[in-house]
C-alpha cells in the first residue's frame, strides 16, 4: 500500500527551500506533539486548540492532578487529532518537571506509536 504524504501542523522546509512533506505516521506524530505542547489560546482563531500541560508542572503531586493531566490529553487528542485513540498514558513527576509518555493507536493505519514529552517549569510561558 502506498503511504500518503501531506503537511504537518508545524511546517518545515527542505534544504532547497521547498515545503517539507511527511508520511502519515510522521504527520500524525508531529500533530500530536503540537497539540500537547500548545497552550490553549496560543493559536490564532483556534482558542481551544492545545492541551495546557504546562499548567500542571507546579501543581501538587497527587492522583487527582495526574488524572486531570491524563484526561486533558485524551480530550485534546479526541478533538484535534481524530485519527488516534489513546491506549495508555504514564506520568513521572519530578520537582519541576513532568515526563509524560503517551501510547496511541493510529486508527487509519492500524499501528501504535509512543511519544515522550518532558515539560519543565517555565516552558511555553
Amino acid at each position: 500500500m502506498n503511504e500518503l504524504k501531506g503537511l504537518p501542523l508545524v511546517t518545515s522546509f527542505t534544504d532547497r527551500g521547498g515545503i517539507q512533506t511527511v508520511t502519515d505516521v510522521d504527520k500524525i506524530h508531529s500533530n500530536v506533539v503540537a497539540i500537547l505542547l500548545t497552550k490553549k489560546g496560543e493559536r490564532f482563531r483556534k482558542p481551544s486548540f492545545g492541551c495546557d500541560l504546562k499548567l500542571y508542572v507546579m501543581q501538587p503531586n497527587d492522583s487527582f492532578i495526574e488524572e486531570n493531566i491524563k484526561q486533558s490529553i485524551v480530550d485534546a487528542l479526541a478533538i484535534w487529532e481524530t485519527r488516534v485513540v489513546v491506549e495508555g498514558i504514564s506520568i513521572a513527576r519530578l520537582e519541576k518537571t513532568i515526563d509524560i509518555t503517551v501510547q496511541y493507536k493510529i486508527t487509519t493505519l492500524d499501528t501504535s506509536e509512543v511519544i515522550t514529552l518532558s515539560i519543565e517549569q517555565g516552558d511555553y510561558i
